[in-house]
């Protein structure tokens, strides 16, 4: 019988489910994983260890269901929004993953409220831009890490990290 695996990360915790054909959970497994604050308003979290405890709580989640791993017919990965994770060119975590709870853009966001930007970018995307959106955070460190910035090849969202940590293709939705 199908079943499907779902994986979710948030702020704290990141979770796997697998649910049987008619969305009654079978098995889930938890992982806590800690944010890492090094100076005040950067909420960070280590990128490789978010994976190691998501494919962890992936194997929990699976060998607990009761099915064999082959009958997960389908795998959905969601996530915080908002954030930045960033890759180098070689598809490499470039530095730690950036949360939805970071405020270090704070700034970058109000310059933009008063010189035009965000207006602009309502107009274009629908969505104004705030601290924790990626094109504040992408400009906060273009202007405060210009040797990070330059090296950035691709730019994710988390469940974008954990889609291509998956499946080795990088894309989002």
């Amino acid at each position: 019988m199908p079943c499907l695996l779902g994986i979710d990360s948030g702020l704290t915790v990141t979770k796997a489910v697998v649910f049987d054909e008619a969305g009654a959970p079978l098995a889930v497994a938890r992982r806590r994983l800690p944010q890492i604050i090094s100076e005040p308003r950067h909420v960070e979290r280590d990128m490789d260890e978010l994976w190691h405890a998501g494919a962890e709580a992936i194997a929990e989640a699976v060998s607990g269901c009761g099915r064999p791993p082959s009958d997960i017919a389908a795998v959905a990965a969601t996530a915080h929004g908002d954030g930045l994770y960033t890759l180098d060119r070689d598809r490499r975590p470039l530095g730690y993953g950036i949360l939805s709870l970071d405020s270090r853009a704070g700034d970058v966001a109000a310059r933009w409220q008063t010189d035009g930007t965000a207006g602009k970018a309502l107009s274009r995307t629908g969505q104004t831009p705030h601290a924790s959106a990626p094109s504040s955070l992408l400009a906060w460190i273009r202007d405060r890490e210009p040797e990070r910035f330059a090296r950035i090849g691709h730019v994710l969202a988390c469940k974008d990290w954990l889609r291509f940590c998956l499946t080795g293709s990088l894309g989002t939705d």
